[in-house]
Order: structure tokens, then C-alpha cells, then sequence
């Protein structure tokens, strides 16, 4: 990084390198993932009530089991890719499956509301469940890129999670090793 950008962060330029950056970055793609995945929990609200929300909006009339079965369609995705997420992003690298994922998920995110008009309840549900195949390699992808085998970096990826989802439950990031 250019010593400007480096003093701007006020941190002394010899001591910011290219790990801090990646870890950096890393955090706002796990920030913008876990934004993308709990954005309709807060969204469905307005799109089934519209007297709590701009009443111009279009009202959809699905009753709370319907508004279950929506949200945890997401997590029908992710579950089911647990394992090979974490195979296929050791296999194909963490750069070129991350931007994949980010990008599959985020494309889907965008065309819920047209799901919702065009398709119904349905195909919010298909939209989901294909989001959640997809983010689920975000956190694989993260632990594998930059566990390189020195503890610099294990760090970070221990640390950064947590900070973004509180915590969380652990998943099977560790259900395929990377060889040494």
C-alpha cells in the first residue's frame, strides 16, 4: 500500500503489511456476507405488514408458518454443503471460490424482490436456499486462504469470525485438512 494510504490508518508503515490488508478485506467480505444472509429477517417485516412500514410498498399475505419456512430455507442450503464447500474451496483455491460465492449470493440477494412478485413465496425460497449453498464456502474459503501454516495468520482467522457473527457455532471448516 502506498505510504500515504498507511499513515492515513495512523500505523507506522513498517509495521502494516500485506497480511494486515488481506485480514482487512477478509473481515468486510465476512461482514457483507452475514449483512446478505439476515437482511430478509429485518425485510419481510415491511413485505407482510404494510402498516409498519411505507404503506406503498406491495403487501404479501404469508402467514407466519410460510415466513418460517423462508427464512430457514437458507439454512436448508447451508447445511447441505457443509462438507463439500469445504472440499471444493481446497480443491479450486480460496481467491476464485470466494468472489464466487460472494457474487452468486449477492446476484440472488438482488433478484428476491422480483422472486417475491413474480414467483410467490416459492421462489424466495429457491432464491434463498441457492444463497445459502453458496455463503456457506465463505467461511471455508476464509479459514483455508490464509491458514498458511504459520500462526501470524491463524490468528486473524480465528479472531475475525467470531467478531462478526458473535461467536457462532462451529461448523465443519475443519473437515478437510489442507496437506502440508
Amino acid at each position: 500500500l502506498p505510504e500515504s494510504i498507511i499513515s492515513a490508518l495512523f500505523v507506522p508503515a513498517d509495521r502494516f503489511g500485506v497480511r494486515h490488508v488481506q485480514a482487512i478485506l477478509l473481515f468486510g467480505c465476512l461482514t457483507v456476507a452475514y449483512t446478505l444472509r439476515v437482511n430478509l429477517s429485518v425485510a419481510i417485516v415491511s413485505m407482510t405488514d404494510r402498516n409498519g412500514s411505507n404503506p406503498n410498498f406491495k403487501e404479501y399475505e404469508w402467514n407466519t408458518q410460510t415466513r418460517s419456512t423462508i427464512l430457514s430455507s437458507f439454512f436448508w442450503g447451508y447445511v447441505v454443503m457443509q462438507v463439500p464447500a469445504g472440499m471444493l474451496g481446497q480443491r479450486f483455491g480460496p481467491k476464485l471460490f470466494l468472489m464466487g460465492a460472494m457474487a452468486v449470493c449477492s446476484v440472488f440477494n438482488m433478484l428476491t424482490p422480483l422472486a417475491a412478485s413474480w414467483g410467490g413465496w416459492g421462489l424466495v425460497c429457491a432464491c434463498r436456499i441457492i444463497q445459502g449453498l453458496s455463503q456457506v464456502s465463505i467461511q471455508h474459503v476464509v479459514t483455508l486462504g490464509c491458514n498458511s501454516g504459520d500462526d501470524k495468520m491463524g490468528t486473524l482467522v480465528r479472531i475475525f469470525p467470531k467478531l462478526v457473527d458473535g461467536g457462532g457455532i462451529p461448523s465443519f471448516n475443519n473437515a478437510v485438512r489442507r496437506s502440508p
